[in-house]
């Protein structure tokens, strides 16, 4: 089941020696929310921070890190997951019935 991450980005491609298809996405034109487990044992939350670049998705990035879940967040704590997603999705509404 890991070696699904562990494809996703090689050490050849954080390195720039090698290509991945997803380098060649310019930006990402949709509001996107992250939603990572500080526990988690797959990855590293702090991935976030080095990966999603607000710059890279000019119409929204927001990253929720939650304290005391795994890599099942939605599951661990959905005392704290659940607010946050309905709150983004409203917002997502909002916006959307602006424009």
């Amino acid at each position: 089941m890991l070696s699904y991450y562990r494809q996703n980005v090689t050490p050849a491609q954080l390195c720039g020696i090698s290509s991945n298809p997803l380098q060649r996405i310019d930006k990402i034109m949709v509001p996107t929310l992250t939603i990572a487990g500080i526990e988690d044992g797959c990855y590293d939350h702090r991935v976030f921070d080095y990966c999603m670049l607000p710059e890279d998705f000019p119409v929204g990035l927001k990253v929720e890190k939650i304290e005391g879940a795994g890599h099942f967040p939605h599951q661990e704590k959905p005392e704290i997951l659940n607010p946050l997603l309905i709150d983004w999705l409203l917002t997502c509404e909002d916006e959307a019935a602006e424009t």
